[in-house]
């Protein structure tokens, strides 16, 4: 009954209920270029560039998400609560300029992962609920 977390490395970017059922009840944070059941970008780079998927797919994403802060920096140092949602996640940056991502969390459920709430498991706390 103790939950099982791990990084994303437990998924390989592609749903095989076959393969990832061992796995199930998993809970694993992941970037929404992997997780969002539709993505216009993800989809429009599949039809033009071969391996967008698994590993290099998440590159692609984060060089589109550096793409977008370079456009989005003076925004994100002049508006405190600013945050950009981005292919690697939600992207936020402090005072010092440090930029933060917020992964999204999912878990394996019939081999097959599902998007959680937006919100990350806090200690003591029980494991997030499924998005219906």
């Amino acid at each position: 009954d103790l939950p099982v977390y791990s990084p994303s490395i437990v998924y390989e970017g592609t749903p095989n209920p076959g393969r990832d059922r061992d796995i199930d009840r998993v809970f694993f944070t992941d970037i929404p270029w992997v997780l969002a059941e539709t993505n216009p970008l993800r989809e429009e780079s599949r039809q033009y560039l071969s391996g967008t998927t698994g590993q290099l797919g998440r590159l692609f994403a984060m060089g589109a998400d550096a793409w977008q802060l370079s456009k989005r920096l003076p925004l994100l140092r002049q508006v405190e609560d600013a945050a950009i949602e981005g292919q690697t996640g939600i992207l936020t940056m402090d005072p010092d300029g440090s930029i933060h991502r917020e992964q999204r969390w999912a878990q394996f459920q019939g081999g097959t992962p599902k998007l959680l709430s937006p919100t990350a498991p806090r200690e003591g706390e029980s494991a997030p609920t499924a998005n219906n």
